[in-house]
């Protein structure tokens, strides 16, 4: 039986500072996060243009007066909201307080949104919930006085949770004493935990406000009187029209049943409740069975967070204190629907395991998981959401706010889309285990620099810059799995203008100089395995520093599926498999303003070919684009069927070779080995599979048959680097 251990938080990306002084990880109190682009994007708006038009603004003094109990209440953070501007409190150096708060406004019209935090000073931790006020189309053209008071936040969204047994969520009530030492169950719990990420929603700005916590369980006497009310995870708010969504999205579980849900509302002009249906829920089991070579522990984690189409969000990771024991399968019902959401919302979840045993009161900055896989449902079925592209996504497009738009075609900016239909499928059509297969590489090379400066003892100003080349790399598996373990066996070389000037594990590099002229990167992994077969990805990339396009292209997404619709890399016959995947030319874009984006273009040329398994016997697997299958940040959309597919192959496994150019002539080459399999083209023998690290791989007898180590006679040995030995055992 698994305890609940502790309860950790992450963000998506690298944690960033906000408007408000919070950062993405902190919690759970609001954290007020600058709006990411509008859906109705306009070229008009752009930050430069913001920019120049707030140093010729006529501005006004606004005096908002603010008004709460100071007695059981607190002012948490209060902004000014349009198209070109995003004005806080804290950026014009105002520490608010009750009565008068001027700020400096341009002309225009606003949203203004205050945040007020209820207490009870009783606890340790007197923090209850957040009430928000909300001021929509506020014209500024003058100077001004506006009040604003809590209690206008008189509105409670309630999002009533239900199980999946059909019982509304009760996480227990316990009594302890102050030493935390003597605790009684005063009532029992139908869920361990319930946490919860919630978030409101302006169509005309973005997301403005964010949050997450847990409700977890109530606690009579010692310190805390009561922990985790479930009013953290509602709304409290004043009549708002509905260009306002509220939404929730909640994972709770008991033992190894999860189950998560979604809420949304749009608009509030009174009390409002909204219950999920527990019949809506979708339920997803695997046993996730991968490869764990060191026989260690394996701990459970999953990660939950909500993707719309205009940035990337933060996410939640949680995990249990005690490990799986055999036999052992974690359950997730999957309550929370993609196509119910009317402003783009769409939850996910990724269940995964990892080795490491997370301790009380430790933060890591990541958690390794073994495999995970990021899921939602629609229609009553789980969907593998697959959005491929982990390296080109996960970086943070809109990490300093929105991208320059006005000199860049805004049609080819990257939109986080993690929910992909060409490459996502229901669970019933996942044809394989988990993490047992060659992944394809996601990488998009980029060089960077950055100063560093400080001021020594005499008050001189001391500069240095740096110059960086980043891989930004990651492995994404058939079904759109990811694995650390993977990413931790990658080595690289590095080679400019003919010489290699680096080599080794690393994925950030710092050099003396930016790389003038050629570079080329060899990326070889080689911790994956294949029906207990060594295997290896190598990929090749080649990049120029003299043309204005510095960047490979680049693979984001493969899979393969059978004629039946199943995705499995797997087949009885060449004619039942068709490879799809996806691919594009990312160039890294620095604005002035030092936001990153992406441009991007298909790449120029395509070209595909398989081998049998090891033997560099290269022969053309024709591919054609499938238009209507692009996607924004997955680039273009490929497709070939292996009808043609000929020759035998060892146990019927085949490499694939994908080398793409684009149109300065950049280019990245890569080998999947294996890639498929064809059971009526399989030979037995022992092949001569690629690989780096010369260990045994398996024992053959002198007519193929695989043996172990007690056979006796001549045994043929393989080896992972592809050679093989005869000996004689006696």
């Amino acid at each position: 039986m698994l305890t609940l251990g502790f309860l950790g938080c992450i963000s998506a990306q690298t944690p960033r500072m906000l408007d408000n002084g919070f950062n993405l990880i902190h919690g759970p109190h609001p954290i007020m996060v600058k709006a990411t682009e509008p859906n109705n994007t306009d070229n008009t708006n752009t930050p430069q243009r913001a920019h120049q038009a707030k140093e010729n603004a006529i501005t006004h003094n606004v005096d908002i007066v603010i008004d709460f109990n100071t007695e059981n209440q607190a002012i948490g953070s209060l902004a000014l909201i349009n198209n070109e501007y995003w004005i806080t409190a804290r950026d014009q150096g105002i520490t608010l307080k009750a009565g008068s708060n001027i700020l400096s406004v341009p002309s225009g019209t606003y949203d203004i949104i205050v945040i007020f935090f209820q207490q009870d000073w009783k606890q340790e931790d007197p923090y209850l919930y957040s009430m928000y006020v909300i001021r929509e189309q506020t014209t500024v053209d003058r100077d001004m006085q506006l009040n604003i008071s809590s209690s206008e936040a008189k509105n409670h969204i309630h999002f009533q949770t239900i199980t999946p047994n059909g019982e509304p969520v009760s996480t227990g009530k316990w009594s302890v004493d102050d030493n935390y030492t003597n605790w009684i169950e005063l009532e029992l719990r139908n869920t361990d935990d319930l946490w919860f990420y919630k978030k409101i929603y302006c169509k005309d700005y973005g997301e403005l406000v964010s949050t997450y916590g847990s409700f977890g369980r109530v606690i009579e006497g010692g310190v805390h009187h009561s922990v985790g009310m479930e009013d953290d995870a509602d709304f409290f708010v004043n009549d708002v029209s509905d260009r306002y969504a509220f939404y929730s999205h909640r994972v709770g579980f008991k033992g190894l049943d999860f189950f998560t849900t979604a809420y949304e509302v749009e608009g509030a002009s009174g009390d409002i409740t909204v219950t999920n249906d527990p019949s809506e829920y979708a339920l997803f089991t695997d046993p996730f069975v991968i490869n764990n070579h060191q026989n260690e522990n394996l701990y459970p984690t999953f990660t939950f967070y909500v993707a719309e189409g205009n940035g990337y969000p933060p996410y939640l990771t949680i995990w249990l204190a005690s490990p799986l024991s055999e036999g052992d399968i974690m359950k997730f019902y999957i309550g929370a629907k993609a196509e119910t959401s009317n402003v783009g919302f769409i939850p996910f979840i990724e269940p995964s395991v990892t080795t490491e045993q997370m301790l009380f009161g430790v933060i890591p900055n990541h958690i390794p998981a073994l495999v995970s896989m990021r899921l939602t449902s629609t229609n009553g079925e789980v969907i593998f959401a697959n959005n491929g592209v982990a390296s080109i996504s996960t970086r943070d497009l809109m990490a300093n706010g929105s991208p320059d738009f006005s000199d860049v075609d805004v049609t080819r900016l990257p939109l986080f889309s993690s929910y992909n239909p060409a490459f996502s499928h229901s669970v019933e059509k996942k044809a394989g285990i988990l993490g047992d297969n060659c992944p394809v590489l996601v990488c998009a090379p980029s060089q960077d620099n950055y100063i560093d400066e400080w001021e020594d003892d005499e008050g001189n100003i001391i500069s240095d810059i740096y110059y960086t080349l980043s891989f930004n790399y990651d492995y994404i598996g058939r079904f759109g799995e990811g694995s650390d373990d993977w990413r931790s066996s990658t080595n690289y070389k590095l080679i400019v203008n003919g010489e290699e000037l680096s080599s080794g594990n690393d994925s950030y590099l710092e050099l003396d100089e930016p790389i003038d002229g050629e570079a080329d990167i060899c990326l070889t992994g080689g911790a994956f395995k294949v029906d207990d077969m060594p295997s290896l990805n190598t990929t090749k990339m080649h990049f120029t520093t003299s043309s204005e396009d510095q960047c490979s292209p680049t693979m984001t997404m493969l899979h393969f599926m059978a004629n039946n619709g199943d995705v499995t890399d797997r087949f009885e016959t060449a004619e039942d498999g068709t490879l799809e995947f996806s691919a594009g030319d990312f160039n890294l874009k620095h604005s002035p303003q030092d936001w990153y984006y992406y441009d991007r273009y298909a790449p120029e040329s395509v070209e595909v070919s398989y081998s049998p398994y090891g033997e560099d016997n290269w022969n053309e697997l024709p591919v054609e684009e499938v238009p209507e299958n692009y996607w924004p940040v997955m680039g273009w959309f490929y497709t070939g069927s292996l009808a043609g597919v000929t020759g035998e192959a060892y146990e019927g496994w085949f490499d694939l070779k994908i080398r793409l150019v684009d149109a300065a002539g950049n280019w990245q080459e890569q080998v999947l080995s294996p890639a498929f399999r064809i059971d009526n083209l399989a030979y037995s023998g022992i092949a001569t599979p690629r690989g780096n690290n010369a260990r045994e791989v398996a024992r053959y007898s002198i007519d193929g048959k695989r043996v172990d180590a007690s056979h006796h006679g001549v045994t043929i040995i393989k080896m992972s680097d592809g050679t093989a030995k005869k000996m004689i055992v006696q």
